[in-house]
């Protein structure tokens, strides 16, 4: 069963920063109907991505194995970078980046989602967690982690 990771991560002159307060949405019940609700929002909102399709083909043959060389639940910040010796996104992550809602845009729409005030616990966390994240100016996305 895949796990979801709501991310908070944000574009550097260095590269990219996934950080290290992403969380796992459980229960998947709950995560899938939080995901229907903000793509009602904005269908860009909370955008999804595989987390195995991170890493470009050239750093997956550099690794020489079937894993990540990360771990999304190790409390950590992912750096991403063009430096060597780094991770380096896949032209797809790469692509998949760049039409990401600015952090602005992302904070606007979760103060419209939060109008209403129909979230209950724990859809009602995460959006708090997306929108402070957005104030922060980070960008926010959903890591799709595929169970083994």
């Amino acid at each position: 069963m895949p796990a979801y990771w709501l991310t908070p991560v944000r574009a550097t002159s260095a590269g990219v920063l996934f950080g290290k307060e992403r969380t796992v949405l459980e229960p998947s019940r709950e995560a899938e109907l939080f995901r229907q609700k903000l793509h009602e929002v904005h269908p860009r909102l909370l955008p999804m991505f595989k987390a195995n399709l991170l890493l470009s083909d050239e750093a997956i043959l550099q690794c020489g194995v079937d894993e990540l060389p990360f771990e999304l639940g190790n409390g950590e910040d992912i750096c991403f970078a063009e430096v060597e010796a780094a991770l380096k996104l896949s032209h797809c992550a790469e692509a998949f980046m760049d039409r990401l809602l600015a952090a602005s845009e992302g904070e606007m729409l979760c103060r419209r989602a939060l109008e209403p005030d129909t979230w209950v616990n724990p859809l009602g966390e995460w959006l708090g967690l997306m929108l402070g994240w957005f104030e922060a100016g980070f960008q926010v996305i959903l890591l799709r982690e595929d169970g083994g």
